[in-house]
Formats: C-alpha cells, structure tokens, sequence
C-alpha cells in the first residue's frame, strides 16, 4: 500500500480554468487521443501551471472513466502521468502524480498476462504481458522526490501510464497475431482522430 507521500499531491487551491493551461491542447472537445512523436520532455518548473494541467488532467480522466491518464494523451510534452486506482474522484487518497518518472524492475521478474484497455484506444483490450512488480522513482507536483515499490493494478496502471511518455501503446506490448486481430478497429480510430504528428 502506497504511503501518503508517495506522489499525492493537494491541488484543490487551484483554478481549472482551461486558458490557464495552455500546455494542454486537449481544447474543450475533452478527447483522449494518442498523439504522435517523442514525449520525453523532462518538467523542470513546478509551478503552478503544472498543477493546474496535472489538475485538468484528473478531470479528463474522470470524466472518461479511467483509473489513469498520460500528458500524451492531452498533447502535453511532457513527462507526467496520474492515476488513481479507484476510479473514485471522492477517493482524493489514492490519487498520484508521476513527474519525470523512472522506472526499474527487479532482476528475476514474475510476469503476469491481464487484460488492459486504453482511453486512447476506446472500445479495444488486450491481454498485455508485465512485471508483476516495479519500483519508480519521480517527482509529485511540489518539485519533491519519492520512491515507490508498486505491484497488482498499481503496478501494471504505472507501467501502462509510463508507455505513453515512451510512445508506446498496448498493441504495441502483443504478438504481431494479436495486433493483426485488431487492425481494423486501430483502422478505424486513425481514420476518426487523425493523430496529430
């Protein structure tokens, strides 16, 4: 279990205001979308812009129903994902901030295949093979440094959310059987969102 510290972060001084925000191009449409190239942008001011994004953020995902949310996934370069396991927008205890986030594995893994969805990716599961456990190390949104050791949907929702700094979704985490199962309906996402390049 995650201790207070680990990444939990007070944001409710804060304005959503969108306009305040301009590091999100999510606009007002609310979608999640992947949105294509390298998002390896380290944040170095953490400031109250970032926690109004990181805030926006968790309004995003609640609103799409997910236990996690990549800055990718808004058109935010930046190297910060949330999650919050529960789902529960009232369970503020569970919420985390990952800034700038490192993950490491231990040397002899135990795997685990679990169905996972996307936001980015709607209407489409995979059983995706992970490390049962991962330790990451990162930053919450006052600029203060934790560690934590994560396993179960914990675990699993960190390396799932860490993916998408990298440019990595879950097709790309199956067999090429898998994906070609699935090629129509990434067909048909392509052609509604057009990734922005």
């Amino acid at each position: 279990v995650p201790s207070a510290n680990c990444g939990n972060h007070s944001l409710t001084h804060i304005s959503a205001d969108p306009e305040s925000c301009e590091a999100c191009r999510l606009g007002k449409s609310r979608d999640v979308k992947h949105f294509k190239g390298s998002f390896r942008r380290p944040v170095e001011k953490f400031d109250d812009r970032l926690r109004r994004c990181v805030l926006k953020m968790f309004e995003v995902m609640y609103e799409q129903q997910g236990i996690g949310l990549a800055a990718p996934q808004v058109g935010w370069d930046a190297r910060v994902f949330i999650v919050n396991v529960s789902a529960d927008p009232e369970n503020t205890f569970e919420e985390r901030v990952f800034i700038n986030p490192v993950l490491k594995f231990p040397t002899q893994q135990d795997r685990d295949d679990f169905e996972e969805g996307c936001l980015s990716l709607p209407g489409i599961r995979l059983d995706v093979d992970r490390p049962v456990d991962v330790k990451v190390t990162a930053f919450d949104v006052t600029g203060e440094s934790f560690e934590l050791e994560a396993t179960d949907l914990l675990g699993r929702c960190i390396q799932h959310e860490n993916d998408h700094l990298d440019g990595i979704l879950i097709p790309s985490r199956v067999s090429t059987l898998r994906r070609l199962g699935i090629r129509s309906a990434l067909k048909e996402l392509e052609d509604e969102w057009k990734p922005v390049q």
